[in-house]
């Protein structure tokens, strides 16, 4: 399965005998089977007829559109959904019972902190100079209870101040001219925030993919509870890997692969240039697959929970 980006304006985009055609001026067109593509992310003002969008929707792709210039999620396609109605309904039971979020919630920040302890003696060993701050960061999460949390959004407040304690380890392993000082977006205002936006953004459509595939609403979310436009189950099962691609994005400014050039300001924003996401593009689908196999081995466990809770 292929992963297909569109990201250069004026791409003129068709099918004909079950292939996108995808054509640029008097350019060469490429063909790409529509059964063979798995994603397509679209990042530019591009020319995509309904008729190709059913076919991509027909086949099971999912179709992720960026904001252009900002990197930003604006919509997410995808094909018919999951015909499980009672494994819907389950999941609509266990969302209305706050009895049932908590434990599921709970199981999902407890794995985000393993990841965390984990991506941050990753950094240790990387950078034996910033230990201090790595283990310090580790020790501030590990004093965190998350078995104290009474209800969700207690909770919620413990997975938000373990959160600031892992961004302050990752801030002590990045160049100080990255200008990195913590978590920022709408808008990114530093090359790691805005690599970090770009990254969320193309996992959060893999995550978007994992919960359809299971047969999974994933709109309604346990630790991310459902909130109007947005894809909260998604955003549950993507904060694991996050860590993951964090380490993605230090490699590549450790690698010099991204530098400042890569990168240009607009208003109050820091964004990727084309060819800076191009080498983003490239760095993300190398890891990828890998990741999208995690995001459905944990979509299925929940999925198997809240069957067997409904029994």
């Amino acid at each position: 399965m292929s992963v297909v980006y569109l990201d250069r304006d004026g791409l003129d985009v068709s099918s004909r005998d079950g292939r996108l055609r995808i054509a640029c001026g008097e350019g060469a067109p490429s063909f790409v089977p529509i059964a063979g593509i798995e994603q397509m992310v679209v990042a530019a003002d591009v020319a995509l007829p309904a008729n190709a969008l059913a076919q991509l929707g027909e086949a099971g792709a999912t179709v992720t559109v960026l904001r252009p210039r900002h990197d930003a999620r604006a919509v997410a396609l995808i094909g018919n959904p999951h015909a499980d109605v009672d494994l819907r309904l389950a999941q609509y039971r266990h969302v209305a019972n706050a009895s049932l979020v908590l434990p599921i919630a709970s199981a999902a920040v407890n794995l985000k902190r393993c990841a965390q302890r984990h991506a941050l003696r990753r950094f240790a060993r990387q950078r034996p100079d910033a230990r201090v701050e790595l283990h310090r960061a580790e020790a501030a999460l590990l004093a965190m209870s998350v078995g104290a949390a009474t209800d969700a959004d207690m909770l919620r407040g413990i997975e938000g101040a373990m959160a600031r304690a892992y961004y302050a380890g990752l801030r002590a392993v990045l160049p100080g001219s990255l200008g990195f000082a913590s978590r920022q977006r709408r808008p990114p205002p530093d090359p790691v925030n805005a690599a970090l936006s770009l990254g969320y953004t193309l996992l959060h459509g893999r995550a978007l993919r994992a919960a359809w595939v299971a047969g999974l609403d994933p709109m309604l979310g346990f630790l991310h509870a459902p909130q109007r436009g947005r894809d909260s189950l998604a955003c549950d099962l993507a904060e694991p890997l996050r860590r993951a691609l964090d380490a993605m994005v230090w490699r590549l400014f450790a690698d010099k692969q991204l530098r400042a050039e890569h990168f240009a300001r607009q208003g109050a924003a820091c964004l990727l240039d084309k060819t800076g996401r191009g080498l983003f593009y490239a760095a993300f689908e190398r890891e990828a697959p890998r990741w999208q196999r995690k995001l459905l081995r944990l979509a299925r466990r929940l999925r198997r929970h809240l069957l067997e809770q409904t029994r």
